[in-house]
């Protein structure tokens, strides 16, 4: 793993990832094992402790996916220059957190959309000022900006084979002296947040609200923050395996626990024209965000929540 943010950290990241994970199980680290586990004083593992609640780490991988750790506000789906600003007002309303994650679509790019019925006004001029503006307030309240490229942000780089990308991009609004230093962007579809959830932008898509999110926990057997369904919720998935007690008899416990989000996002349906004019059996857009918080989260919202989101169980055999 390299570090990317701060420069410099003597905390072991295997004891950053140990940290982030007991808070999001409420588990208490007991720190005489950690100081024999890191070789190391009880009053160092009390300092590190106060040190990762208030700031943040990120790491790149190996592959290119980017970790990061620590309190977050987590956004989606701006669809710059059909978002609302209101929006990014909340966004920037939120206090004592250093640290946002974009999971994709921050731009729309209409310009570049394969559909041959192209809406007129949103055009990449005027994107790349806006997307600037929004940028550049988002870096006026938070340190970093973790940033996951959604379908909409690649569409200029898949029409141009991938000669401009996405960081050409940040480069042509002045942005390209703080890629690395305060804005990182993970090299695939998805970033993981505290080695806890996997925060994704999939280029698939399903009517259900969270059923996406609840495919791709079965499937990868991870918390999910799902964005790119415009849809915003939140369900407990429960997976079950099968075992027999001493009489032979069969019985279910629960092997797994996941949380799944879909996880809304910042677009004005009342500017999109593909969505005022289709007619759907598509479950209702919602906006929205979430707060990661010591461990806790919190969706933020002016619309109602519907039933589904509320925690329902969902049984699964493993």
């Amino acid at each position: 793993m390299k570090l990317l943010y701060p420069e410099h950290l003597v905390i072991p990241q295997e004891f950053v990832s140990m940290y982030w994970k007991s808070r999001h199980t409420d588990k208490i680290i007991n720190q005489q094992e950690a100081a024999e586990k890191f070789n190391c004083t009880d009053r160092t593992i009390r300092n590190w402790i106060q040190y990762l609640r208030d700031n943040t780490i990120i790491y790149r991988d190996g592959l290119g996916i980017l970790h990061v750790y620590g309190d977050v506000v987590h956004i989606c789906d701006v669809h710059a220059p059909l978002h609302k600003e209101k929006f990014i007002d909340d966004v920037c309303k939120v206090d004592r957190i250093k640290s946002l994650i974009i999971n994709g679509d921050l731009f729309n790019q209409e310009s570049f959309s394969f559909f041959l019925k192209k809406q007129k006004d949103a055009d990449f001029e005027e994107e790349l000022g806006t997307v600037e503006t929004i940028l550049k307030r988002f870096l006026e309240v938070y340190d970093t900006i973790s940033i996951v490229p959604g379908n909409h942000d690649e569409r200029l780089s898949k029409n141009t084979e991938w000669v401009i990308t996405f960081e050409h991009i940040l480069a042509m609004i002045g942005l390209k002296d703080l890629i690395n230093k305060r804005i990182f962007l993970t090299s695939a579809d998805h970033l993981f947040y505290n080695d806890t959830f996997r925060c994704v932008h999939p280029h698939k898509y399903r009517a259900k609200p969270c059923s996406l999110a609840v495919a791709l926990a079965k499937r990868f057997k991870e918390n999910i923050i799902c964005a790119h369904t415009h849809m915003l919720g939140k369900e407990k998935v429960f997976l079950y395996e099968k075992n027999t007690d001493f009489q032979g008899r069969e019985y279910e416990n629960v092997k797994a626990e996941y949380t799944v989000f879909d996880a809304g996002g910042g677009f004005d349906k009342d500017k999109i024209r593909y969505k005022i004019e289709n007619t759907t059996t598509h479950s209702e857009w919602r906006n929205g965000f979430i707060v990661f918080r010591d461990g806790k989260n919190e969706i933020i919202t002016d619309e109602k929540l519907l039933s589904y989101t509320v925690r329902v169980e969902e049984k699964i055999i493993w």
